[in-house]
């Protein structure tokens, strides 16, 4: 499918297709917070087909981005929690917060990548009979 004509859309597209969560993505496009209008951008059908589109064109994005993130947070708690101050020990503990976030954030997008590739997959085999006729 090619990008969409609406540039806010495709952004968002993007977003969503890199595992944001669906508010932050429909911010990240230009728009004022609203969780209504980002429902309705995610629900029209151009705006899926494309997420779907980008999802099977680019299945390495999510997984390549977070872990490294991850990592190195990892790593900045390590170092902080070496330097043996109250200060280090606070780093470290915002660092390994940090890291448990994204951790849970990543296996939830995982989840509903999952799940939305799967329901898509469905409908386009449910469909491809009635295009044959």
């Amino acid at each position: 499918m090619p990008q969409l004509a609406n540039l806010r859309h495709e952004r968002f597209a993007k977003y969503r297709s890199d595992g944001m969560l669906l508010e932050e993505a429909y911010e990240r496009a230009g728009y004022a917070p609203d969780r209504g209008h980002a429902s309705r951008l995610a629900a029209r059908e151009d705006v899926r087909e494309r997420i779907f589109d980008i999802r099977l064109n680019h299945t390495d994005v999510l997984t390549a981005e977070r872990p490294r993130v991850i990592e190195a947070l990892m790593a900045l708690a390590d170092q902080s929690r070496a330097i043996r101050t109250p200060e280090g020990m606070r780093q470290a503990r915002e660092a390994l917060l940090a890291a448990a976030r994204l951790q849970a954030e990543l296996a939830e997008a995982r989840t509903i990548d999952r799940k939305h590739i799967v329901r898509d997959l469905k409908t386009a085999s449910a469909r491809a009979p009635e295009t044959q006729k």
